[in-house]
C-alpha cells in the first residue's frame, strides 16, 4: 500500500502487519533507482539495469551488499553478502516488479513469462504442422502405391 509512502512507493510490512520499511522509486535524471528505507532510517539503494535484472544493492555508505545477475528474463540470481537480509532484498525485488509495471499493469517478469509461453505455443504449433505434413505425405505415398 503506497498511501503512507506517497506515489511511487510501497510499504514493506512484517508478518504481524507492522510497517518495516518503504520501497521507493527514485528518479535520477535519465536513470531510475529504488531505495528501501526502514523505520530506523537505514537506507538501501538498488540500482542497475532493471530490464535485464543486473542490479547492485548498496548501503547508505555505498558498500556493496548484494548483486543480481542477468538471468535472461526467466530468473534472477541474487548474490547477497554476509549479514545481509536476503529476505528483505527478495521482497524489494518483487516490489520493484510491481512499481516498474507498465500502464497496462504487466511487469517485465510477467511479460517475459507471457512471451515464453507464446514462443512455446508457436513451436508446438510448428511441430504439429510438420507432423501433419509428414503424415499427409505418407498417406499420399500409400495411395500412390
Amino acid at each position: 500500500d503506497s498511501s503512507s509512502a506517497g506515489p511511487g512507493a510501497l510499504e514493506i510490512r512484517t508478518s504481524k502487519d507492522e510497517l518495516f520499511a518503504f520501497l521507493c522509486l527514485e528518479q535520477c535524471l535519465d536513470s531510475r533507482s529504488f531505495s528501501v528505507v526502514t523505520q530506523c532510517d537505514c537506507r538501501i539503494a538498488i540500482h542497475g539495469n532493471f530490464s535485464r535484472g543486473a542490479l547492485n544493492v548498496t548501503d547508505e555508505w555505498g558498500h556493496l551488499l548484494a548483486k543480481s545477475e542477468d538471468g535472461g528474463g526467466d530468473f534472477r540470481c541474487l548474490c547477497a553478502g554476509p549479514e545481509t537480509d536476503a529476505g528483505l532484498l527478495v521482497v524489494a525485488l518483487l516490489g520493484i516488479d510491481v512499481l516498474a509495471a507498465d500502464a497496462d499493469g504487466a511487469s517485465h517478469a510477467v511479460k517475459a513469462a507471457h512471451l515464453a509461453k507464446a514462443k512455446a505455443a508457436r513451436e508446438a504449433m510448428t511441430v504439429r504442422m510438420e507432423v501433419q505434413a509428414l503424415h499427409a505425405g505418407r498417406v499420399q505415398r500409400h495411395k500412390d502405391a
